[in-house]
């Protein structure tokens, strides 16, 4: 298991978000589902290209990875902290140039969201906010009983979107709504 701080201790955090490509999940108490973050940020964010491109590399290649080994049940938990002129006057320095610290080269994404100052995005061109980025997952692999279930729910109506998903249909899922 490997575990590191994905967030600040020092900084407020305004909304967070576990995300797995699946609408049709339990509804969390503090952590917004994928509906809940499509309904709140429809367009999603404006991000620094160079940044979008490697944060798709990676994500590629920890999911081939826990495609290897059989582990489905992941998501991508984000933070937001959204800017205010206070934090951007004191030590919050957030422009798009100083996206390299964040890409220079890590080779997971795990590796590329631990990083104290967040991941500087735009909302809709309304404000600017800090993201914090990590996959998290419980070690948990796709078993027959999985299989079974997913063979049933994939039967009814709206069954693509079932949580239980054989590994490669997860990855591939999860992708299309990253994108």
């Amino acid at each position: 298991m490997v575990m590191n701080n994905l967030l600040p201790n020092k900084l407020h955090i305004d909304k967070r978000f576990d995300l797995k490509g699946a609408t049709k999940r339990k509804t969390a108490t503090n952590v917004g589902k994928d509906d809940e973050f499509l309904k709140t940020y429809p367009n999603g964010f404006e991000m620094n290209e160079r940044y979008v491109t490697r944060l798709r590399e990676l994500l590629e290649l920890d999911f081939m990875h826990l495609r290897e080994l059989g582990l489905t049940s992941y998501s991508m938990f984000i933070a937001l902290h959204e800017v205010d002129k206070d934090d951007e006057d004191d030590h919050l320095r957030v422009s798009k140039d100083n996206i390299h610290e964040h890409t220079r080269s890590p080779r997971s994404l795990g590796l590329l969201s631990f990083r104290s100052h967040g991941v500087p995005a735009q909302l809709g061109g309304t404000g600017k906010v800090l993201l914090y980025i990590g996959i998290i997952h419980i070690l948990k692999p796709y078993t027959f009983r999985n299989k079974e279930e997913y063979f049933f729910k994939s039967m009814l109506p709206g069954g693509d979107d079932t949580p239980v998903q054989p590994p490669k249909k997860f990855e591939e899922r999860f992708m299309r709504f990253v994108r």
